[in-house]
């Protein structure tokens, strides 16, 4: 892999992060430390749910999104549920 940049990743994994976001329905994330997906999102935790290019939280925002009847119209209206 290149040289990395000033967020400590290399371009190739800026590039695999960015296209598997805008390529799916809901994509998640889930290592120690993903300084890309810190960049795209804003979030500094893992895992990191993406809803089509919209970060959504991790796990526990996830739930809670599932509690409060949220979920489900969420990924309807983003298109990815039926």
């Amino acid at each position: 892999m290149g040289s990395k940049n000033s967020t400590g990743t290399t371009p190739e994994a800026a590039a695999f992060v960015q296209t598997a976001i805008n390529t799916n329905g809901v994509t998640v994330f889930s290592k120690t430390y993903c300084p890309y997906c810190d960049q795209a999102s804003g979030r500094f935790t893992v895992p990191n749910v993406f809803v089509k290019t919209t970060t959504i939280g991790g796990g526990s925002d996830v739930a809670k999104l599932h509690r409060e009847g949220k979920l489900i119209q969420l990924l309807k209206e983003a298109g990815v549920l039926a």
